[in-house]
């Protein structure tokens, strides 16, 4: 057999073309399998909290906590619980302020500082009863996919998509068993 007949041979054989073509293609269809699940688990734990907030927020608003006299460790332990394990709670930063009306409340202060860093201004002041509170969280998500800058997945850098919830109201005209803080 001369060298013409073999080099014909063997460009006319295609037994390891799908292997080929599945490693050029393999990473691309990854990524975009693992992009998937991770934007489907980020709406998964935005939806979580936002759930949470709503519920803790409750806490707030029937005078459960000033009652109670609840800490802000309390009442993010209490929010922590109702995401069901599925954030990293160390992530979460809270705000509760209260205000003397909601045109007050709508100017509420930046999350940033002046370097665009996510201050932690870690308030906690759940007012009385009649009071318009405003509870704010922010929880910053890290991303697990790897490539996240080239998914374009964080919306905050480093890896990180911050998610941001807000829960405004008025608190209920509640009072407090003798020895609360409340009253009516």
């Amino acid at each position: 057999m001369n060298i013409y007949k073999k080099f014909r041979n063997y460009k006319s054989c295609n037994k390891g073309a799908s292997a080929v073509e599945f490693a050029l293609v393999a990473p691309i269809f990854f990524l975009v399998v693992f992009a998937i699940f991770e934007v489907g688990f980020i709406f998964l734990t935005d939806l979580a909290m936002e759930s949470a907030l709503t519920t803790s927020a409750r806490l707030i608003r029937t005078g459960q906590v000033q009652c109670g006299k609840m800490l802000k460790e309390t009442f993010q332990d209490e929010l922590c619980k109702r995401t069901h394990s599925m954030i990293n709670c160390d992530n979460i930063n809270i705000e509760v302020g209260t205000y003397t009306s909601f045109t007050n409340a709508a100017n509420l202060d930046s999350l940033f500082d002046s370097n665009g860093q996510l201050e932690n201004k870690s308030t906690f002041s759940p007012g009385g009863p009649g009071s318009i509170n405003i509870v704010r969280t922010t929880y910053t998500y890290d991303i697990k996919t790897p490539f996240s800058n080239q998914t374009q997945l964080s919306n905050y850098g480093d890896g990180k998509f911050l998610q941001v919830h807000i829960a405004a109201f008025i608190a209920e005209p509640f009072s407090c068993p003798s020895g609360g803080s409340g009253s009516s």
